[in-house]
Order: structure tokens, then sequence, then C-alpha cells
């Protein structure tokens, strides 16, 4: 009868395998990212006069001419926009900081739930003004909604806990 040797490699292997099963089955981060950025064709930011909107707590969605043309007043920034193809996600805030950096994230957290985040930077205060934000992405049904989560950053906070 032959003896099999068990050789280490086999071993460690047997240690190994269960590990990489462990940490394969970490619980998966709370959002995922339907629309990655090259998704995203192109991102705005435009005077917020130009813009009807008078909720500044979300955003909308507009899938037509006629749906932009009830909450846009503005001449260039989105009129040309093949609706055929793409959808507009557009919101707008009122701030007394200066804008000085944007930048936004679109993620999936349900079927059919999306959360736009916006990271507005301001540094140093000014009169209230209305800003608009937008992102033109793929076509998206009609039974998507947007949320949206502000998380701004104020570079003048940070500039005086340093001093």
């Amino acid at each position: 009868m032959k003896s099999f040797k068990i050789r280490p490699i086999v071993i460690l292997l047997c240690f190994i395998s269960p590990m990489f099963m462990f940490f394969e089955c970490e619980e998966e981060e709370e959002f995922t990212s339907d629309y990655p950025d090259a998704d995203v064709y192109v991102s705005f930011l435009c005077k917020g006069d130009s813009v009807l909107l008078t909720d500044t707590t979300s955003v909308v969605v507009i899938r037509s001419q006629e749906e932009l043309n009830n909450v846009y007043i503005g001449e260039t920034e989105f009129r040309n926009i093949n609706f055929e193809r793409f959808s507009l996600i557009l919101g707008a805030r009122q701030t007394n900081q200066n804008l000085i950096g944007f930048d936004y994230k679109l993620y999936r957290y349900e079927n059919n739930k999306y959360l736009y985040n916006i990271k507005p930077t301001y540094f140093g205060s000014i009169p209230t003004y209305k800003y608009c934000y937008a992102i033109i992405v793929r076509k998206m049904p009609l039974d998507i909604e947007v949320d949206l989560e502000v998380t701004p950053t104020y570079l003048n906070q940070l500039v005086k806990k340093r001093e």
C-alpha cells in the first residue's frame, strides 16, 4: 500500500483558501453605481436665476424638452440635449458662500432609486445667490427616483481651525 505525503504547499492552501472566501463574502458597500462616470456625459454649474425650481432640497429628472421648458429659462446650457438618448438631472441651491469647487456622484441604492450626492466647496461669504447644478446621463426610465444629498465643505472654517 502506498502512502501519500502531504506536502506543505497543500496544507498552506487548505488554510488560505477559506480566508479568501471570508474576504469575498464581506458586506458590499451600501451604494453601487449603475451610472459610473463614463455614463455621466456632462456636468454643469450655472446661474440659478435661469432655473425655476423653488425646492432646493431635491432634484428633478428631465426626460423631454417640454419638461425642461417648465423648469429652465436660460438660453444656452441645456438647449441641445437629445432627450431620446439622454436625461438631465437638475437641481438648485441657495447660499451666501463663494462656490469654488464642485464634485458629484450618482449612486444606485434600490432597483429604481438613486442618490445624487453633490459636494460643493465654499470659501468666504458673499451676498446670497442661487446656482444650479446638473448632469446629463444616459436615458433614465420613468419610474426612476433620484434623491439628493448635499455634503458641503467650508474652507474658511478649516483655515480658522488651523490658526
